[in-house]
């Protein structure tokens, strides 16, 4: 009996691990994405990239959540840096390095679901189209908000 507590605590722990590293769920979106990781140098975390989209852009989540079934951190027809989308494996999009700046790193998870869009869809993947989406993401996610709280105490100099 003490065997079978051990490998159901065991399987629980794994099942924590692999929730936490692998997987980004948000019931409230309807969202759910498998995160494949990668050994190379990466600075920030998939989940949290996920996040400021979220919040920057909730129009480009929703897309996001509806079109993307994995994201897979390691290179493939990316390279080492951007991203890429491969018709032959729809809701898959491929994250290169994140180059340090998770607001750019957070553009391309957009840029490449605007691919992942358009193989859904059977279309031609145009270049254009997903930069003007990343490039409005990051227009967006980089101008000033105030993120005081409304009931902070304002100070005068």
């Amino acid at each position: 009996m003490h065997k079978y507590i051990k490998l159901l605590i065991l399987f629980i722990l794994l099942g924590f691990y692999t929730y936490a590293n692998f997987y980004y769920f948000d019931p409230e979106a309807g969202c759910k994405i498998t995160i494949i990781p990668t050994f190379l140098p990466s600075n920030y975390n998939t989940k949290d990239m996920l996040k400021i989209i979220k919040r920057a852009a909730p129009d480009d989540y929703m897309r996001v959540c509806q079109y993307v079934t994995t994201i897979n951190k390691n290179p493939s027809c990316g390279g080492f840096d951007g991203g890429c989308f491969q018709p032959s494996k729809p809701g898959v999009i491929y994250i290169g390095n994140d180059q340090g700046n998770i607001a750019l790193a957070a553009a391309i998870i957009v840029h490449e679901t605007c691919h992942a869009i358009q193989g859904h869809n059977q279309q031609p993947l145009h270049e254009s189209e997903c930069y003007a989406q990343g490039n409005e993401f990051l227009n967006t996610v980089t101008q000033y908000e105030d993120l005081s709280l409304p009931d902070a105490p304002v100070h005068s100099q």
